[in-house]
């Protein structure tokens, strides 16, 4: 007989079912999922079961929509009560792989009153509450100390058979407000994940302070790398800190959960991960260089250069000629005013042809010719590089640190080099 130990598995208990009513608010959603999950590793499609509602005449037209919920689970939303309800009876009886349900948060919603003396019992509290939705069940809330024992509180879940909370509860002659239930969001110690608890880990230790994973207990203790956080991949807090983007980010899932009355499946969507701010480096001046001098503050620095500066910008007229100015106060003299009463030559009209169907803008005499046009483009380009060669030269210019005859000399050459001068300004 050969040597092992088989470990037998336990069969899933399968999830309760409940029903809607007219009360109920939609979409109204059936939870569904394979019948033999550990049967195979095949994961359930939505677009199978998709084809596979198609067939139902009485349930296709009112589908809403099928959305994914994890690897074995597909949400089905539907506009009416009565159609989801015959949905899970139709899936559940036939011979299909499939098996539906409606689970208990879908049409129950869970609330906590407060202040509820710790010698009043659960029974006593579910006899005499008086509210406007139905209550299934109450529980006291409690915590565990450092001995893992429980200390109960005064605090008390009240589940109720709605879809919206009631503001208010009547119990034992007394108003009292019914607040969400907000759950707490666990933080595993051990591998450094939310969802469970330490004690019930199944994964492999990560250092809480750099996030790695050690060869040792010795390494765990005795750690001397830099405290990093595996979800922000920052240096600034350890992982799971108060501050820490995924410590906020599982604490609004958990605020979701309780004010949507969803799973936590369907409110992690609703809440995306959020990522680092690639534009954050730049905060940090001290990585960048900073300018010691710039153009302006060189200039003034050196009269000689304001000189230089001045005779440049004499030198512009003669490259480009601009429009003549007034000369001597004489006044510039324009041309004569039409006559509005003088009737127009016929030069105007020669070559414009007024029949033709398509208009007379092909025919217009007054647009720019080609030779214009290209003039006008060449202007442009000669502008162009003259903004470039000065450019150049005064950069050059800027990296001289003396006026010396050497330095004369030097300028002599960038002025023939890019101002393609035989003199300079100097």
């Amino acid at each position: 007989m050969a040597s092992g130990s088989v470990t037998s598995s336990k069969p899933k208990k399968e999830p309760e079912n409940f029903e809607y009513n007219n009360n109920d608010t939609g979409p109204y959603r059936v939870f569904v999922e394979l019948k033999e999950q550990g049967a195979s590793n095949v994961n359930i499609n939505k677009f199978s079961l998709g084809a596979h509602l198609k067939k139902i005449e009485d349930i296709k037209g009112n589908v809403q929509e099928l959305q994914q919920l994890g690897k074995n689970k597909i949400i089905v939303k539907l506009n009416n009560y009565d159609k989801a309800n015959k949905l899970v009876n139709l899936i559940n009886t036939d011979n299909s792989i499939y098996r539906a349900y409606v689970p208990k948060h879908a049409v129950s919603i869970s609330g906590v009153i407060a202040d509820i003396p710790l010698e009043i019992t659960e029974e006593e509290i579910l006899n005499d509450i008086e509210s406007e939705a139905p209550v299934i069940c109450v529980k006291r809330l409690f915590r565990y100390d450092e001995n893992n024992e429980k200390i109960f509180s005064q605090r008390v879940s009240v589940t109720f058979r709605a879809c919206v909370l009631p503001r208010n509860v009547r119990l034992f002659c007394c108003v009292t407000r019914v607040q969400p239930f907000l759950q707490r969001s666990n933080f595993c110690q051990n591998c450094l994940r939310f969802g469970h608890k330490t004690e019930n880990c199944k994964g492999r230790k990560r250092c809480h302070k750099c996030g790695i994973i050690h060869n040792s207990d010795k390494e765990y203790e005795e750690c001397k790398s830099q405290i990093k956080c595996v979800f922000c991949k920052t240096t600034e807090h350890v992982s799971g800190a108060i501050n820490c983007r995924e410590t906020i980010r599982q604490k609004n899932i958990k605020n979701t959960m309780a004010y949507q009355n969803l799973t936590y499946a369907e409110a992690q969507k609703l809440t995306p991960i959020t990522t680092m701010n690639r534009f954050e480096s730049l905060n940090q001046t001290s990585s960048f260089p900073a300018i010691n001098e710039t153009f302006a503050k060189v200039v003034s620095k050196s009269n000689e250069l304001k000189q230089q500066w001045s005779k440049t910008n004499e030198m512009r007229p003669k490259l480009f000629p601009t429009v003549p100015s007034k000369q001597n106060n004489e006044p510039i003299k324009s041309a004569p005013k039409r006559i509005r009463n003088e009737e127009p030559t016929g030069v105007y009209y020669d070559n414009i042809n007024l029949s033709h169907n398509n208009g007379t803008g092909l025919n217009n005499p007054h647009k720019t010719s080609d030779t214009n046009t290209y003039i006008m483009r060449k202007v442009a380009e000669t502008k162009k590089e003259f903004q470039l060669m000065m450019m150049n030269f005064y950069t050059e210019l800027v990296g001289q640190e003396n006026t010396d005859p050497e330095s004369v000399q030097r300028f002599k050459q960038l002025a023939k080099k890019h101002l393609k001068l035989d003199t300079t300004f100097m």
